[in-house]
């Protein structure tokens, strides 16, 4: 139980670690000034964004049914795939 927390608590420090790394170096980079002015060149503004997000996310929150089975045989959509893996993975046992 002890090693299975220390596992876990490494596995989290870790992780967060390799985030902050990957962020510190877009900063020193210059990602996140350059698309601050693409952004704004475009005349977005921080509530366009903000509403722009949540749209979006509405949307596919209302749609996500039709989107998920709307594809056929040769683009399987996300509930397809996954009754494949789980007979794949059943099959295995």
């Amino acid at each position: 139980m002890i090693q299975h927390n220390i596992l876990e608590y490494a596995e989290l420090l870790l992780f967060l670690l390799a985030a902050m790394t990957y962020v510190n170096t877009m900063q020193e980079r210059n990602v996140f000034s350059a698309l601050r002015s693409v952004l704004v060149s475009k005349g977005y503004s921080l509530n366009a964004i903000f509403l722009d997000y949540w749209r979006a996310r509405f949307l596919y929150f209302s749609y996500r049914r039709q989107l998920d089975d709307s594809f056929g045989d040769g683009c399987r959509g996300y509930g397809s795939w996954r009754r494949q893996q789980s007979f794949y993975w059943d099959g295995l046992y």
